[in-house]
């Protein structure tokens, strides 16, 4: 059975719909945000997430607050929607991408203040189109870079989830993956199930098995042994945030695989958008990591798994050091890890 990925988000008639990702690949269910503070709960609940995906919803949930003051004066309305995006912009404090995303809108925001209430809520929607646009455009951009690295027929590890369900809709490693396997650079995927919140097993199995590219499905634990006992031919996973000296921040586990990588010497890709490099982090140690409920460790599906009053502990990210990573692959070009810097330049 091979459907369309669906949607991530889409905008239609002044409503934000938003993939609830805790119900795949079960089911398909989208969540109505009529009010920008229907975005930030769903981004707490994680019924969406990843740097991109997250960005483009925070877009539209400034739109949704600028739709809700449109007819207040014009200092009544900017005071408004800063007060929306300041709590907006607190929502999803892993990645600097959502904050650009919210300062872009607030640029048209200041703009556009003045304008009548249907040419205000116009201009908003038409710059959060923009950055959903620019989000899938520079995600194929960086899939072209990156495809040109790999062998054909290669055998490809990833970690979490990396495509169309976290981002605008292509995705950055997951996009690679698509990309190279139609060009025949990619045989065979394997797909860390990604513990504690199994992204691998439900949102990247269910994208790879629609698109037909074959993959496996293995516990985190197993990738050491599996490079040792088989041909792999690259490691390739996405990220929330790049520091200055190329240190990369991504979903626990991935700082794991990028030893397990570099020890079998098997290339290790980080597919990033130039959004989530954050120039004023100079060094990966500087990157704040933020301890999720604990008891998400101890459940699978709400049902216990451990001993009753267990203590556990479920740090979002962790940080991979830039001497671990092979190549940064962004929209702009395939960056050695202590080059990334160049960018600020070019910002």
């Amino acid at each position: 059975m091979n459907k369309k990925i669906p949607e991530a988000l889409y905008w239609e008639n002044g409503t934000l719909f938003l993939l609830n990702q805790n119900e795949l690949p079960n089911k398909i269910v989208y969540k109505k945000c009529k009010a920008y503070t229907d975005v930030i709960d769903a981004v707490k609940n994680k019924v969406i997430a990843g740097a991109a995906a997250v960005s483009v919803a925070v877009a539209y949930g400034v739109v949704l607050a600028g739709i809700k003051c449109a007819k207040y004066p014009p200092m009544t309305k900017s005071s408004f929607i800063k007060k929306a995006c300041d709590e907006l912009s607190r929502v999803w404090n892993i990645s600097i991408y959502p904050k650009k995303a919210i300062e872009k809108m607030m640029v048209v925001v200041d703009m556009a203040a003045k304008l009548n209430p249907e040419n205000f809520i116009n201009k908003l929607e038409e710059t959060a189109k923009e950055i959903y646009e620019q989000d899938i455009e520079a995600n194929i951009a960086m899939a072209e870079y990156a495809t040109r690295l790999l062998k054909k027929d290669s055998t490809i590890v990833t970690h979490a989830n990396s495509g169309a369900l976290s981002s605008a809709g292509f995705g950055t490693a997951i996009g690679t993956i698509k990309t190279a396997f139609k060009s025949g650079k990619v045989k065979k995927v394997l797909v860390d199930e990604t513990r504690p919140y199994f992204q691998g097993s439900r949102l990247t199995a269910y994208e790879l098995q629609q698109e037909k590219i074959p993959y496996m499905l293995m516990a985190d634990s197993m990738a050491a042994f599996i490079m040792k006992t088989e041909k792999i031919d690259a490691v390739i996973v996405g990220a929330e945030k790049v520091a200055l000296n190329g240190d990369v921040a991504n979903n626990i586990g991935t700082y794991a695989l990028s030893i397990f990588a570099k020890y079998h010497k098997i290339p290790f890709y980080v597919i990033a958008h130039t959004s989530v490099i954050d120039f004023a982090t100079t060094y990966g140690v500087k990157i704040k990591v933020e301890d999720l409920p604990g008891e998400d460790v101890l459940k699978v599906g709400g049902k216990l798994i451990s001993v009753k009053d267990a203590v556990s502990r479920n740090p979002a990210l962790d940080v991979t050091p830039a001497s671990n990573i092979t190549m940064i692959i962004t929209e702009k070009g395939v960056f050695k890890p202590n080059k990334i810097s160049t960018l600020k330049k070019k910002k």
